[in-house]
């Protein structure tokens, strides 16, 4: 069984067969004489010729040719995270970074790992295309809107007009474009003829040859994004994925967040034990104590982007953010429009809960109707609602009321998680006297271990 260590390139690679064992890593990564090929039919029969098993060191995109080519040829594939990479090479003593190095490193920590039946020690790379879509999906708006910036500049001397003009936002998978958009790229729309004559009286110079082309790219950026948001659904569909559904309809995602999240969660499995359950550990803490790890948690965090790793050192100490920080803006994005801009705790309706002050009764219809959705109003009501909830026993928490619960539900519509989310950002002690972005960062804690629970239950369902 021969085991090949391969340092992966934009365009070629170096590889390493390993003898089996050695004495000193450090001189063998020197002497060796490695293996280099392209990326061409060539290199890769040249390369899966060398052995049985391949190491790979995930490299963005470009080891993908290599291991789907490798595995089409009957190979055993497998995949080494780069920091543990790195870290084996150190207690080898070996501080220099090269392609020729790394190969050997990465052909000894995998013949290492092998001989001990370590399978930890290898990492899983997703096998579906959901993630590949996704990020391209989300790497499209970006370029889009730096044409639509350029389109507007333009127009504020060419159709002024129409500089300022809302364009639609596109919904999921519609396949046309904005109107405004398809209107200056010369296609047809409804009343194009009013339109082209309300276009031939602007003030400005007219429409450019450049603005029009700009105006067709961003239609062709929104079809595109279009497509890639159709096959995302076909994917989504699958049963595995699939039996996601159920929660995230309860949570109220939307197909582009669920995309998001599945693309880093998926299987859910992953973050539990052989046994299925939640990996649960007690350990000793700083303060010389007992304490649980729910491990699942913390590792389900991390792929949510809300995890951080801890690095101490002496007196030192410091955390480092990990994850997508793409599904983390995506989830914070939800929730502010979730719970703050679209929050339904409305503290007059709350009332009916807790008890209405006096000078409600003495107030008339029109005033209760001017006031109620006002600034002013929530300033005049706020404190007398949050007296009444700290009126009520020590250690009261309104996110847990069943009651209170169902009233917000009954009265707003909204799903049970996020009645409770609504009542935590409005009245958690943590999230007061906060701006509402501290606040919702505050509400994120909560909704991914909500979330999480949620997921694992569809987990134990399928077991």
């Amino acid at each position: 069984m021969l085991i090949v260590g391969i340092d992966i390139g934009s365009a070629s690679v170096v590889a390493c067969v390993f003898p089996g064992s050695t004495d000193d890593l450090l001189s063998f990564s020197r002497k060796y004489k490695p293996i280099k090929a392209d990326a061409t039919v060539e290199g890769i029969e040249a390369i899966s010729s060398l052995g049985d098993i391949f190491a790979l060191e995930p490299t963005g995109s470009y080891h993908r040719v290599w291991a789907e080519n490798l595995e089409a040829r009957g190979k055993t594939v497998v995949f080494c995270s780069g920091t543990r990479i790195r870290n084996y090479a150190r207690t080898h003593g070996i501080l220099d970074k090269s392609d020729r190095t790394d190969a050997a490193v990465i052909a000894a920590y995998a013949h290492y790992h092998i001989q001990g039946d370590n399978p930890k020690a290898f990492i899983e790379l997703p096998k579906d295309d959901l993630r590949e879509r996704y990020t391209s999906l989300k790497s499209l708006p970006r370029v889009r809107q730096g044409l639509i910036n350029r389109l507007r500049a333009r127009l504020a001397y060419e159709l002024p007009e129409r500089a300022k003009a809302t364009a639609a936002e596109r919904p999921w998978m519609e396949s046309r474009p904005s109107a405004l958009w398809r209107e200056i790229a010369g296609e047809e729309v409804l009343g194009g003829k009013k339109r082209q004559e309300r276009n031939s009286k602007t003030i400005g110079r007219g429409l450019s040859w450049i603005g029009q082309e700009i105006a067709k790219i961003i239609c062709e950026c929104e079809r595109l994004e279009s497509r890639i948001e159709r096959e995302i659904h076909e994917l989504m569909e699958d049963p595995l994925i699939a039996r996601y559904s159920p929660v995230f309809e309860a949570w109220g995602i939307s197909e582009r967040s669920q995309a998001a999240i599945v693309s880093v969660i998926h299987p859910i499995e992953q973050f539990l034990g052989s046994d299925g359950r939640r990996i649960v550990e007690r350990v000793w803490g700083d303060g010389n104590e007992r304490t649980k790890r729910d491990r699942s948690l913390k590792a389900f965090q991390r792929a949510m982007a809300f995890g951080r790793t801890r690095i101490q050192s002496g007196d030192s100490l410091k955390w480092v953010s990990t994850g997508d920080k793409e599904v983390r803006a995506s989830m914070v994005s939800f929730l502010e429009f979730k719970i703050a801009i679209r929050r339904s705790v409305n503290q007059a309706r709350l009332f009916e809960f807790f008890g209405k002050p006096e000078e409600w009764e003495d107030w008339n219809k029109k005033q209760r109707d001017r006031w109620k959705d006002d600034r002013s109003f929530q300033a005049l009501t706020e404190p007398k609602l949050k007296g009444a909830i700290t009126a009520k026993p020590n250690g009261y928490k309104p996110w847990k009321d069943t009651t209170l619960i169902q009233f917000v539900m009954d009265y707003n519509g909204a799903s049970e998680p996020f009645a409770r989310l609504q009542l935590f950002y409005e009245y958690a002690p943590q999230c007061q006297n906060l701006v509402k972005k501290r606040r919702i960062l505050k509400c994120f804690p909560l909704f991914i271990r909500w979330l999480f629970a949620d997921l694992i239950k569809v987990a134990s369902e399928i077991t």
